[in-house]
């Protein structure tokens, strides 16, 4: 018997030691992002794990839908006034926690504002780190819109112009957004087709730009 109470002292104290040697090596698991053929990348439904950066770590949870936000419905109630919310690192926010991102304080500051007198308001989060607005758009208009939500809201950083042009974007695994002879925009979807896309882990997704 002193023997098991022995080995399970042991067992305890290696995963002790384990915990703490992933802490101060900063490592996040597990991969909150996958690929997608539709967007380039995206977050996995109902995943959830540590996010280490710079910044320390943070408790992230990805909601059904695959978006970084606590569960929501598509039906509206009457009441509701519902904001979209599109953007990107600044939005997905991993490295704060929920109740401090700058969309989730939103919701209750409108509320007591009467931004909509009579109305409840509902604010929703789609954003994922690394998305350009050709990305947002498609977001929008896949997925969004089944929320009838009454306002979107559209984050915007400067690396977006870059996010939305082949020749620039550093990232070209995603899709673009060009004129046809005719002048109508048309979607490129062909980088699924490169074999680095295909048998590439996604640890690359939101993170890198190269």
């Amino acid at each position: 018997m002193r023997r098991w109470w022995v080995a399970g002292g042991a067992a305890l104290a290696a995963l002790i030691v384990l915990e703490a040697a992933l802490r101060l090596g900063n490592y996040a698991t597990p991969d909150l992002h996958q690929l997608d053929a539709q967007l380039g990348w995206s977050l996995r439904p109902h995943k959830q794990g540590w996010y280490a950066g710079d910044e320390g770590r943070t408790r992230v949870v990805v909601n059904p839908a695959g978006f970084r936000d606590r569960e929501r419905v598509l039906d509206k109630p009457d009441p509701v006034y519902r904001i979209a919310v599109l953007g990107d690192d600044y939005s997905e926010a991993m490295p704060v926690a929920l109740r401090d991102t700058w969309w989730w304080q939103l919701e209750p500051k409108l509320q007591h504002c009467d931004f909509r007198p009579g109305k409840l308001i509902e604010v929703l989060n789609f954003s994922v780190a690394g998305y350009g607005t050709a990305q947002e758009l498609i977001v929008l208009q896949s997925g969004v819109m089944r929320y009838a939500p009454d306002l979107v809201l559209l984050q915007f950083s400067p690396d977006d112009v870059a996010d939305n042009s082949f020749a620039l974007a550093a990232n070209k695994l995603r899709p673009f957004y060009f004129l046809d002879a005719h002048g109508v925009p048309r979607i490129d979807e062909s980088f699924t087709a490169s074999p680095w896309f295909q048998r590439a882990p996604c640890n690359w997704c939101a993170s890198s730009r190269a």
